[in-house]
């Protein structure tokens, strides 16, 4: 029994770092396809730690916040609950409950918690406010074929 509870604890601890990292992966496709961040602009979607809540504790999202804003980025973030929390908590970027405002001239979009709204967002009005058109898909969330139809490069983390 201690042996089973010992091995379910480590499985849990590995699947917790993995997870907790995941935000270096999208540093990593952002930079393979974009070249250097600096100045670029990165649209995060999704700040709280999962979809339906407000929740910022433990949050990847501000990981990777953090990360693109040290990589030079210019961030701009949108959250349908916690962005006046956001708000508080991260400073020198663009954080709105708009969407739409958030994505416009964007170099770069992140999807970065599972909203399950982000599925039902108007794709092509989003490529027409977009500069760029790369996704970067952290949650295998959206309809990569529909996507790629309307002359996005997707980006799903853990798929390809």
């Amino acid at each position: 029994m201690l042996k089973k509870n010992s091995l379910s604890t480590n499985i849990v601890k590995a699947a917790n770092i993995v997870n907790e990292n995941q935000y270096k992966v999208v540093i990593k496709e952002l930079t393979e396809n974009l070249g250097t961040l600096e100045n670029k602009v990165i649209s995060v979607l999704g700040l709280s730690f999962k979809g339906e809540t407000d929740d910022l504790r433990g949050s990847v999202s501000l990981k990777l916040v953090e990360d693109l804003k040290r990589n030079g980025a210019v961030v701009k973030a949108h959250d349908y609950l916690s962005y006046e929390k956001a708000k508080k908590i991260i400073k020198n970027i663009f954080i709105s409950k708009d969407v739409y405002a958030v994505v416009k001239d964007a170099d770069a979009l992140v999807i970065a918690t599972d909203w399950k709204e982000y599925t039902k967002l108007d794709w092509e009005r989003m490529k027409e406010l977009m500069k760029g058109n790369l996704i970067i898909d952290g949650r295998n969330l959206l309809d990569s074929k529909l996507l790629k139809e309307l002359g996005f490069v997707y980006e799903g983390i853990g798929r390809k």
